[in-house]
């Protein structure tokens, strides 16, 4: 059983990288972008702002107002994003569909970025 829901988590989190996500970022050097969609038990909204290309802010929201076990993630990635200035960070333990998840959206964020400054 618990293999069925990983894969069904598995499954979720492609969708959602694949292209769930809506993206907008205001033009120049600096800007915002988010991406939502739908994980496995609630909708979650990561937003990424860029200024001069450094990441100034990563924010990580639900829909949810009771505790899921991605709840850790939500918090803990942003910070651990804002303070290496990269998606290049680790995951919460317990939480890992959560983690690549918020890491994956902050990269497709990043890469707009990239393209539309």
């Amino acid at each position: 059983m618990k293999t069925l829901k990983n894969a069904f988590v598995f499954v979720m989190v492609l969708a959602l990288l694949v292209g769930n996500a809506a993206l907008a970022f205001a033009e120049g050097p600096s800007g915002s972008a988010s991406a939502t969609a739908q994980g496995l038990e609630e909708t979650v909204t990561v937003t990424v702002e860029v200024e001069d290309g450094v990441i100034t802010a990563v924010t990580a929201e639900t829909d949810k107002e009771e505790a899921t076990v991605g709840q850790q993630a939500l918090t803990q990635i942003p910070e651990a994003i804002l303070a290496a200035n990269s998606v290049k960070v680790d995951g919460v333990t317990g939480a890992t569909f959560s983690s690549e998840a918020i890491i994956q959206n902050v990269q497709l964020a990043l890469d707009y970025y990239q393209k539309h400054k």
